[in-house]
């Protein structure tokens, strides 16, 4: 049994909740945009679809007596129910006010819907402080775009700092706002108190790691200068001319080496195995490795959506121990040489 639109209007403005909006992509070509939600003991069923053509797109259940927060949530992650910028022209809801009607017609924006996680985090009482004090998220159900884009940037900001990516929106401004207003300048300031933290950590680690790479620049460029005699590798395979996606062998090298002091205060001492990885026609990038078994990386000529596995075997071993010897023997007879 086909269920009637314009039934489930009739239903939802009785003892539901419905959206109408106008959308429009030309003259003549609008379409009524229809969310009924319909509230039952056991379940929330809710309608989306064209009046005019009283088409019923999709119907949507939620298990469990209604809960708006949850029915908020639900909404925000169900891409087929969003909405673009040209609905919110016309747009009217029924059936709920304040907090959780701003939070509906958020939830359904195709883009602003990424912001619901964050801003159900207030309580009603503290959302009232928040829009007193920074503005009105919705007026009139006009969406206010410069409010919007503040919040999406400072939540965005918020993910690259660890000591608060991992707590609400509400918990940073009660925290932060010590006058209690929820003012999004308080999170700000802090969110520039970290950054200066995090340039002043990077700086420290930068210097830290470019001590450790002195100490071994003499051992490295050696490494990388004579790594060849301890190899079979022969033409093609020592240029040192750039790839197309990646840089020569012995850059490669070098680059492997400093992280590698960096990251152990020392030298290999074993045997580096060396992995080559086309990616082009006749040019290479080259990879480096202490272990000599097979080798997984991503396919680099693919896209990032369409990426895969792909599978390398060691081309040839550097004999670490052999050359390492060699250069102590070197820099000794260098040591005991008369100037």
């Amino acid at each position: 049994m086909t269920y009637s639109l314009r039934k489930a209007v009739k239903e939802a403005s009785s003892k539901g909740i419905l959206v109408q909006a106008l959308g429009s992509t030309g003259p003549g070509l609008s379409w009524q945009y229809i969310l009924a939600i319909i509230p039952q003991t056991r379940q929330v069923t809710i309608y989306h679809g064209d009046l005019q053509e009283n088409e019923i797109y999709d119907k949507n259940l939620i298990g469990g007596p209604l809960d708006t927060k949850r029915l908020v949530e639900y909404i925000a992650k169900q891409e087929s129910l969003h909405l673009e910028d040209e609905f919110y022209n016309e747009i009217s809801i029924s059936g709920i006010k304040g907090y959780w009607k701003d939070m509906i017609l958020l939830s359904l924006h195709a883009h602003y819907s990424l912001l619901v996680d964050e801003l159900v985090s207030f309580s009603e009482d503290q959302y009232k402080t928040f829009v007193k004090t920074n503005g009105k998220l919705i007026q009139k159900n006009t969406l206010n775009y410069p409010l919007l884009d503040r919040i999406e940037y400072l939540t965005d900001e918020i993910s690259s700092y660890p000591e608060i990516s991992n707590t609400s929106l509400a918990e940073l401004l009660t925290g932060f706002d010590k006058t209690g207003q929820l003012d999004l300048d308080s999170l700000e300031s802090e969110i520039i108190n970290l950054e200066k933290q995090k340039e002043e950590r990077e700086e420290i680690k930068r210097k830290k790691e470019e001590r450790i790479k002195g100490r071994f620049k003499e051992i490295i460029d050696y490494y990388v200068k004579y790594f060849t005699r301890y190899t079979n590798l022969r033409g093609k395979y020592i240029t040192e001319t750039p790839s197309v996606f990646g840089r020569g062998i012995h850059a490669n090298l070098s680059s492997f080496l400093e992280d590698y002091v960096i990251k152990h205060n020392k030298m290999p001492n074993k045997r580096i195995y060396i992995f080559k990885m086309g990616v082009w026609i006749r040019t290479y990038v080259y990879i480096f490795d202490l272990r000599d078994k097979t080798q997984e990386t991503l396919n680099r000529n693919q896209p990032i959506s369409g990426q895969r596995k792909i599978v390398l075997d060691a081309i040839d071993s550097i004999n670490t121990e052999a050359l390492i010897e060699d250069w102590h023997k070197a820099k000794e007879a260098d040591e005991t040489s008369p100037t």
